[in-house]
């Protein structure tokens, strides 16, 4: 049997806490990520960074200037500033080169 907790504010009951969990939605993404690299001695060179997330064949094509340590799993702020623009203007992925790749 399920007992509603009472605090010093009042008492929730079962309904309250059932009403709580219906408002509760899940939304689930997958980001589909793709970085090529060119390791030389000491020096890593990131020359693409590729990112999916949702279907379809609206991919922008980014070229920056600056060095990025964005990789796989991390974002840099410059990429996440970028991917948040496109995801909010109807962009399906986006392919990230930059011009220097030295970092």
């Amino acid at each position: 049997m399920f007992k509603a907790r009472t605090s010093e504010k009042g008492v929730k009951t079962i309904k309250d806490i059932v009403e709580v969990k219906n408002m509760i939605e899940t939304d689930q993404k997958q980001i589909n990520t793709e970085v090529k690299f060119l390791k030389d001695g000491q020096h890593t060179y990131r020359y693409l960074l590729k990112k999916q997330w949702s279907e379809g064949k609206n991919t922008a094509a980014v070229i920056m200037l600056n060095p990025s340590k964005a990789n796989s799993l991390k974002m840099d702020q410059t990429v996440m500033n970028v991917m948040n623009y496109l995801v909010d203007n109807g962009f399906s992925g986006m392919s990230i080169v930059n011009l220097d790749r030295l970092y």
